[in-house]
């Protein structure tokens, strides 16, 4: 960011209740660049991603607020071409471009591509983002992963233009192995099972057919022959993670072919995962996300009795 071809910016650092020095750092930073106006918060304790941006989004000051994360390097002219963007399309909020670092083993094989948002629809890819600040929108404490898609969502039901700022790009240098990368499909099946919940809907399409094979299963105690049924879906399941890696990822076949021996646990544990969040919703074992829910709901009820009769 030191490196920016624009100084007309504010930097806000955020240390979301570290247990290390990156508090002393990120004043030491502060302070050894004075010509920066750089702003450190530091949290008493860990609020997660969503909490640690809306921290920061209280703390700043500037007409756009521009998201990137700490295992992240932004290009020089990544601010300057996310603002550019934002103006000249007169959008919301936007994406950049996130590049993976080259991959080391097969978790990271499998994972390259994950972030290419621009190979899908306009969504918000929360390591590089940009946001208009005067809409007033803020990230959902109660989701802890897909946070970005709820807020993609929200902006979209409030009438709002999602952009693609492709020249605007960050260097993602995110290292995994088989179990790091197996944590992150758990935390990401919880994070947007409550998405899912928030929206009215039941899974993804990206792991619709391994929940469905899940819940199908039961069905062999009552004929072993329905087992039919689930083991369809599953293959189902594989042909979608196939397509997936292919078609928004960018790998060729043969690629996607290799790496599925880690895909599959994958989006095993992701399913897994998804589903044991809805039980705990549906339980009441998770108050956050539905207190998100309600409250969300009646925002949308509002804004319907509020608008005026055609």
């Amino acid at each position: 960011l030191l490196a920016s071809t624009t100084d007309d910016f504010e930097m806000v650092l955020v240390d979301d209740g570290s247990r290390d020095d990156s508090a002393e750092v990120l004043e030491r930073f502060g302070r050894e660049h004075p010509e920066r106006l750089v702003k450190v918060v530091c949290n008493p304790r860990n609020l997660g991603a969503s909490g640690a941006r809306n921290a920061g989004m209280d703390a700043a000051e500037g007409e756009f607020l521009l998201f990137t994360d700490s295992d992240c390097v932004a290009e020089p002219a990544w601010i300057e071409q996310m603002v550019a963007g934002l103006r000249r399309t007169g959008a919301a909020a936007a994406s950049g471009t996130v590049l993976d670092k080259p991959p080391t083993n097969l978790a990271e094989r499998a994972y390259l591509g994950s972030c290419l948002v621009t190979r899908k629809a306009p969504t918000l890819m929360e390591s590089n983002m940009g946001l208009r600040a005067d809409l007033g929108y803020r990230f959902d404490a109660a989701i802890f992963g897909g946070e970005g898609d709820d807020l993609e969502h929200r902006l979209r039901a409030g009438g709002h233009r999602i952009a693609l700022v492709p020249e605007a790009v960050v260097h993602h240098h995110h290292a995994l192995d088989l179990a790091s990368y197996l944590r992150m499909g758990r935390q990401q099946g919880r994070g947007h099972a409550m998405f899912w919940y928030k929206h009215g809907r039941f899974l993804g399409r990206d792991i619709l057919a391994a929940g469905l094979a899940v819940l199908t299963l039961p069905l062999g105690l009552v004929d072993q022959r329905l087992l039919a049924l689930p083991a369809a879906l599953a293959l189902l399941q594989v042909a979608a993670i196939l397509f997936n890696e292919v078609r928004f990822k960018g790998k060729p076949l043969l690629e996607a072919l290799a790496v599925l021996p880690v895909q599959v646990p994958y989006y095993a544990v992701r399913t897994a995962s998804a589903l044991r969040t809805w039980a705990r919703i549906l339980l009441g074992r998770e108050p956050a996300i539905r207190d998100s829910k309600a409250s969300w709901d009646w925002a949308r009820r509002s804004a319907r009795r509020s608008d005026p009769a055609p």
